[in-house]
């Protein structure tokens, strides 16, 4: 499973939708996502990839769509070689 497929099996989770109705234009407003509901999406995240963001990290990154969340884990990932678990790009 790909970070974009991990991405959007947790929000479909967070959000109770199908993962068929999410795509990366999508913004997190238009979603219905809060910022608590970003918080819990990054929690599961963090799970799946077994990775730990620190506090400030996603926030500053100005995401606002589900294509920049991914961006910022791929970045992060990127930035982070050695939390990079067997996890497919």
């Amino acid at each position: 499973m790909t970070i974009a497929e991990k991405v959007k099996k947790a929000i479909a989770a967070q959000l109770c939708l199908e993962e068929s109705e999410i795509t990366s234009a999508h913004t997190f407003d238009a979603l219905g996502a809060d910022s608590l509901d970003i918080v819990e999406i990054s929690l599961f995240v963090e799970d799946e990839l077994e990775i730990f963001f620190p506090d400030d990290y996603l926030p500053e990154t100005g995401i606002t769509t589900v294509e920049t969340y991914i961006a910022a884990v791929e970045k992060y990932l990127a930035d982070h070689p050695q939390t990079t678990m067997h996890i497919q790009h």
